[in-house]
C-alpha cells in the first residue's frame, strides 16, 4: 500500500476534505505540486516527481489507472491515495492487482484519525477498485512506511504478510552447462517476441496461483518506456528458436545491496542457469560486486538460485495487503503469489 509522506506537522486544525473523488488527468499541475512539496518537506534527498514520470504511472499504464483525491472547499489537493494497477491470472482467471504507491496528505490536513483526509481518499479507492475477479482489484498490497502502515493497520484494513528477505549472488556462480543461446535483446523485439510470452506467461500459471502477466504490453511499459530508468532484456531460446526464458536487468540498489538487480524474468526450469549465468557475467564484467534478486521464498526458484551460489540476505522491507475477496484469504497470497523486484516501484 502507500509510502505516505511524513512530513513535519504544523499548528493549525486539521483541515476536512470537502470532496473524495477519482483522479482526473486535468489534475496533473495540482496534484504534482502538493505532491512534490509534501514529499520534500520529509526527505532532502527527494527528487522531484515530473510530469512524464507522473504520465507513465498514471496515464500511459496499460492496466488502467488508480487514483483518488481529497480535495478542499477550493479545489486544493489535500490527500491522494493511489495505486499501480497489473494485469494478472488469478487461478487461471483474469484479474488486476494492485500495488499502493504514490500516497500522501499534506500536512495542513493530516488528522490520522478515521475522519482525516488521507484515510477518506483511502476508503473511497477501497469502494471505487477493491472486489472479487471480474468486479474489481481482488488483491492490494504495498511496501508502506511505518507511519503509513500505523494509520492502514487501524482505518484501511492493512495485514502485514512478510517480512521479506532477498537473494544476493556475491561470489563464484555455480552453474552448470546448456545448450541454450542467450543474447541481450533490444526492447524493440518485444511484438515479435508476443506468442512465445504468451506461452511463458501459460506456463507459468500452472506452476503458481497467482502472477502478474508479463506479456508485450506490459513489459514495453514498465520497462522500455520508463521515464528516467534504462532496463536490459536477456533472452534464452532453443536451437529451434522457441524462447525458454527472459530477465530484466537493471542497475541500482535494494535496501543494502547495490549492484546488477534481476528486476524481472520467466523462464522454464531448464533456462534458469543459463539466464543467471548470463546476468552473472555481465555483473563482473561491469564491476558490479553483487547480484540481487526478490522473489517468494515459496517459489522453486528461491531454493534452486541458492544451489547456483546465492545466499539469503536478511531485509527491512514488510509486506502489507488486503483481500477483497473470501474466496482468496491471505494465505493464498502469502503461498500462492508470484512477483519480483519489477512487480514493486522500488527499481
Amino acid at each position: 500500500m502507500p509510502s505516505t509522506s511524513r512530513a513535519s506537522s504544523v499548528s493549525a486544525a486539521p483541515v476536512s476534505a470537502a470532496s473524495v473523488r477519482p483522479l482526473r488527468v486535468e489534475d496533473q499541475d495540482a496534484l504534482l505540486a502538493a505532491f512534490n512539496g509534501c514529499f520534500a518537506a520529509s526527505d532532502p534527498g527527494f527528487v522531484a516527481r515530473t510530469a512524464a514520470e507522473w504520465r507513465w504511472r498514471f496515464v500511459q499504464n496499460p492496466a488502467g489507472r488508480r487514483a483518488t483525491l481529497a480535495l478542499d472547499d477550493e479545489g486544493a489537493v489535500l490527500a491522494q491515495y493511489a495505486g499501480l494497477p497489473q494485469r494478472a491470472l488469478v487461478e487461471g482467471v483474469a484479474a488486476t492487482l494492485t500495488q499502493g504507491i504514490d500516497s500522501f496528505c499534506v500536512p495542513r490536513a493530516r488528522a490520522l484519525g478515521r475522519r482525516g483526509a488521507f484515510v477518506a481518499a483511502g476508503e473511497r479507492f477501497a469502494a471505487d477498485y477493491g472486489g472479487a475477479p471480474g468486479a474489481g482489484d481482488p488483491w492490494m498490497w504495498g511496501l508502506p512506511v511505518r507511519a503509513a502502515r500505523r494509520i492502514g493497520e487501524r482505518a484501511l484494513g492493512y495485514v502485514p504478510f512478510r517480512a521479506q528477505v532477498r537473494l544476493e549472488l556475491a561470489g563464484p556462480l555455480r552453474a552448470s552447462a546448456t545448450d541454450l543461446s542467450l543474447r541481450e535483446a533490444p526492447w524493440s523485439e518485444l511484438d515479435e517476441l508476443a506468442p512465445e510470452l504468451d506461452g511463458l506467461n501459460a506456463r507459468q500459471a500452472e506452476r503458481c496461483g497467482a502472477f502478474a502477466l508479463r506479456d508485450a504490453p506490459a513489459l514495453a511499459w514498465r520497462y522500455a518506456a520508463h521515464p528516467s530508468r534504462r532496463y536490459r532484456l536477456v533472452v534464452a531460446t532453443r536451437h529451434n528458436g522457441e524462447l525458454a526464458g527472459f530477465a530484466v536487468l537493471g542497475v541500482g540498489r535494494f535496501e543494502d545491496s547495490e549492484g546488477l538487480l534481476w528486476c524481472d524474468g520467466l523462464h522454464d526450469p531448464e533456462a534458469e542457469p543459463a539466464l543467471v549465468e548470463f546476468a552473472a557475467d555481465l555483473a563482473a564484467r561491469e564491476g558490479h560486486a553483487r547480484l540481487v534478486a526478490l522473489l517468494p521464498p515459496w517459489c522453486e526458484s528461491f531454493t534452486s538460485l541458492q544451489g547456483l551460489g546465492f545466499r539469503v540476505r536478511g531485509g527491512r522491507t514488510l509486506w502489507v495487503g488486503r483481500s477483497y475477496t473470501g474466496a482468496l484469504p491471505l494465505e493464498f497470497w502469502r503461498e500462492r503469489w508470484f512477483y519480483t523486484l519489477g512487480d514493486t516501484d522500488l527499481v
